[in-house]
């Protein structure tokens, strides 16, 4: 069963199932998956995994979607940073709130969001202030954070999760141009860099996160050799 607000939506005809209905919508979503069955519950370019989640539980289908808090590590930045710390994942640093960062450039972005909704490169403590103190403002329950800036190759891989079995079908080396914040214009496949070190980290990750059945998706960064995990998604990427 598909779900998606364009009637004409790409794939729809390789549903099973297609409604044209608003997937951001609890109520739609278990109006639309009751009298199914599907085995599993997949957020696909949108970040809807927490009410998809929710929606799961309330089918008795928790079993075949990730779990509600799992989501809500991969949609906070805090909460994501917390799970790599304590799995030993090499991440971005995040300074202590009121703390000024002992070296520039680095990232002003919310806690919560991406596609790079909100996020500043700043490269200086005049333009921090500015900077955030106007995040703040915008934000609102979506807090900003101060954030490293490693500059470095960029990957993004993306998996299937079926319990202790990470499944990736795919890694890019992404394409930025352009100014800050940097939006991806493109990906090259096949990638030449160790795809073993790249799958061995994101499913580290993914495991970290507590993702155990869904979509998952991770951005990564390479720098002087070590692997920083960016980002863990509970969906696919979009495109």
């Amino acid at each position: 069963v598909a779900m998606d607000r364009d009637p004409d939506a790409v794939g729809r005809n390789d549903a099973n199932v297609f409604v044209n209905s608003d997937p951001s919508d609890y109520d739609q979503i278990i109006y639309n998956i009751s009298g199914y069955d599907p085995e599993g519950i997949l957020c696909h370019a949108i970040e809807l995994i927490t009410t998809a989640c929710m929606a799961a539980a309330q089918e008795n289908l928790i079993d075949r979607c990730h779990t509600i808090a799992a989501a809500a590590c991969c949609s906070d930045k805090l909460l994501l940073a917390k799970a790599l710390t304590q799995a030993g994942i090499s991440h971005p640093n995040i300074y202590p709130s009121g703390i000024i960062p002992d070296r520039f450039p680095v990232i002003v972005k919310p806690s919560v969001g991406s596609a790079a909704d909100g996020v500043h490169l700043v490269r200086d403590e005049i333009e921090l202030n500015a900077v955030f103190k106007d995040a703040t403002a915008k934000c609102g329950n979506r807090r900003p954070i101060v954030q490293e800036y490693i500059k470095g190759r960029q990957y993004s891989i993306e998996a299937i999760v079926n319990g202790p079995i990470v499944e990736v079908f795919a890694i890019a080396d992404r394409h930025y141009d352009g100014p800050y914040p940097m939006i991806e214009d493109g990906h090259t496949v096949p990638i030449t860099y160790d795809t073993l070190c790249l799958r061995k980290i994101f499913t580290a990750a993914v495991s970290a996160c507590g993702l155990t059945y869904g979509a998952a998706k991770g951005d990564l960064i390479v720098r002087n050799g070590e692997t920083y995990v960016l980002e863990v998604a509970a969906r696919s990427s979009g495109g």
